[in-house]
């Protein structure tokens, strides 16, 4: 038995040598507020168990235990925090690690969030993330060759499911679906390599479609439609990308169903007939105009008029460029200059 004293005369630590003088049994050493207990396995030097309490005998609570087996360079600790401090979660920590790899069952942070994470010499399999007692994010990892494949579920603090999602090797792919806290669904895309790839849907809080776009590698590709949040559920607009960009025709509808516009595009840009329909009975919305576009200016003759009949303006462009308008309730035509300044006019039959 072999005691060590400060220069108090108080003693700091209590341990045991065997004929050969290597520590066995029990060893104790005080440190500050805390004691430290360490076991050493008689004949193996590479097995090692510790405790740790804090606080002086008598009104000491386990803080810490740990064991090291050097045979395999393993090490295990686990803390715990002061159980009447009501802030911190009861496990302060949990390290597991052989051969400098995690390995077994360990603790981190995520958010400031304590996650349990489950290891295989370095290779994470799974691991829950917790806020207070509610889990809030779960992850399960497999391995093939050197590609991982991860199935992730985020969830609210309240533990209602908020996102469920795959990845491969780190970048989002396959069907990812996200929730509303209220458990309704938010929104569904297909990922391909971390790019979405197929359709995005976005839904409405009563889980009635919202709009939904086509991608094909992250780039939009194909049709799109939009609809209104109304008991009727009536479509917004339809329509087509090609490389980003609007393509094609375009149809808009009013909320109670009525045709809005029609239009076509190309590179993202008016081109092509163009026609804006009245749909109701005031000002804004009693007055059509159908005409053309092309590369994105207006071209050639537009038509302007009410409720869909007949005219009661009609302007020519070049170019987006205003060259004479007319009225049906005239026989002049006025032209113009390109500063948009009065040329001249004539009379016509």
């Amino acid at each position: 038995k072999v005691e060590t004293k400060d220069k108090d005369g108080n003693i700091t630590r209590i341990k045991y040598l065997d004929e050969n003088d290597h520590s066995v049994g029990w060893e104790t050493s005080v440190y500050g507020d805390s004691i430290e207990y360490d076991y050493h396995f008689p004949g193996n030097s590479d097995l090692e168990l510790e405790i740790i309490r804090y606080g002086m005998l008598g009104n000491s609570r386990f803080y810490q235990v740990s064991t090291r087996d050097e045979s395999i360079d393993r090490r295990t600790a686990v803390r715990i925090n002061d159980p009447n401090d009501t802030n911190k979660t009861h496990i302060a920590y949990i390290i597991q690690k052989e051969n400098n790899l995690q390995d077994g069952l360990n603790t981190s942070l995520y958010n400031s969030n304590q996650t349990f994470t489950t290891y295989s010499m370095g290779k994470e399999l799974e691991a829950y993330t917790y806020y207070e007692d509610i889990l809030i994010r779960e992850i399960q990892k497999q391995y093939n060759g050197d590609n991982v494949f991860s199935d992730i579920k985020l969830y609210y603090n309240s533990g209602i499911l908020k996102k469920d999602y795959h990845q491969a090797n780190g970048k989002d792919d396959g069907l990812s679906v996200s929730y509303f806290d209220t458990g309704n669904m938010n929104q569904r895309i297909n990922y391909k390599e971390g790019k979405i790839h197929g359709t995005h849907e976005r839904f409405y809080e009563n889980e009635k479609l919202n709009e939904f776009i086509t991608y094909v590698n992250g780039i939009k590709n194909g049709i799109t439609e939009k609809y209104y949040d109304n008991d009727s559920h009536q479509m917004a607009f339809e329509g087509s990308y090609a490389d980003n960009e609007r393509s094609g025709k375009w149809t808009v509808y009013t909320k109670d169903g009525k045709l809005d516009s029609e239009m076509n595009y190309k590179n993202g840009e008016y081109d092509g007939e163009f026609k804006s329909y009245a749909t109701g009975d005031l000002n804004y919305n009693s007055i059509h105009a159908f005409g053309q576009y092309s590369d994105g200016k207006m071209t050639g003759e537009w038509i302007y008029g009410y409720h869909n009949e007949g005219w009661v303006e009609k302007v020519y462009y070049e170019d987006g460029v205003k060259k004479w308008d007319e009225y049906s309730t005239g026989n002049v035509r006025t032209y113009y200059n390109p500063d948009g300044s009065v040329s001249h006019t004539e009379t016509i039959d």
